[in-house]
Parts: C-alpha cells; structure tokens; sequence
C-alpha cells in the first residue's frame, strides 16, 4: 500500500498504536503529506519524516491541501477556527447559520469543551478505575 493523504486538523497526534489511547509521540502539522504504509479498521499506520506510527481516518484527507505559496507556518494563511472547522466539513457561514438557527445553545460550552485535552494515560486509568474493560 503506498497512499498519499494530507492531514486536515490544525496537529494530528501520531500514536504508538491504533488506539486513541495509544501513546503520542510526535504531532504532524495541518497539510502534511503522510505515507500510509497499512490499514487497521479506521486506523493508517503512516509514515512521515522517516518516522512511523498511527494516525485516526478523521485526521486525514485525500484530498491535496495547498497551502499559500508564501506562507512561513499554517497559522499566517489560515485561522483556527478554519482548520478545526474544515476537518468536520464547517465553514465560517455554516456554523453562523446554524448558531442563528439555533439560539438557545451554548456555544461557550463546546467552545470550552474543544480545549479539553485529556491525555490517554488519564483515559486508560478511567477505564481501569471504572471496570470499563471491554471498551
């Protein structure tokens, strides 16, 4: 297998395994071009920079992403709300439409939620303390 994808978040997380709880050990930038080597259900194990390791289907995209020519780093040409957004498949309007469309949510909440970074070693001990084996 020797696919060609592009990462389409802001940093994918580049796991020792293909588990979210898998250890992360290297974060790929947004339009990175990765080599996907092997499959494993909705896992690529991929490699970049010479290094290997998995990456979630949610992270990357088949299509090319180009960025500006002139461009010293991703955060110049594109917002972060931008790059979250296109991986979900949002755009600025969508979610301007969906707020008015919607008035009574709280917005704060997934905006604060969507700073939450839990690390896998905190889940796995969840798993563990809660008797949550088979997940």
């Amino acid at each position: 297998m020797s696919e060609v994808l592009s990462v389409q978040q802001k940093e994918a997380k580049l796991r020792s395994k293909a588990s979210f709880l898998g250890k992360i050990f290297k974060k790929i930038p947004y339009g990175t071009k990765v080599k996907v080597e092997a499959e494993k259900g909705s896992w690529r194990n991929v490699t970049v920079d010479g290094v290997s390791g998995w990456l979630h289907l949610t992270s990357l995209t088949k299509k090319e992403i180009v960025l500006k020519a002139d461009a010293k780093k991703v955060d110049s040409t594109v917002s972060d709300d931008e790059l979250v957004l296109a991986g979900k498949g949002f755009n600025s309007q969508i979610e301007k439409d969906y707020r008015q469309n919607n008035p009574k949510l709280n917005f704060g909440l997934v905006d604060q939620m969507e700073r939450f970074d839990v690390q896998p070693e905190s889940i796995a001990g969840f798993i563990k303390d809660g008797g949550l084996n088979n997940v």
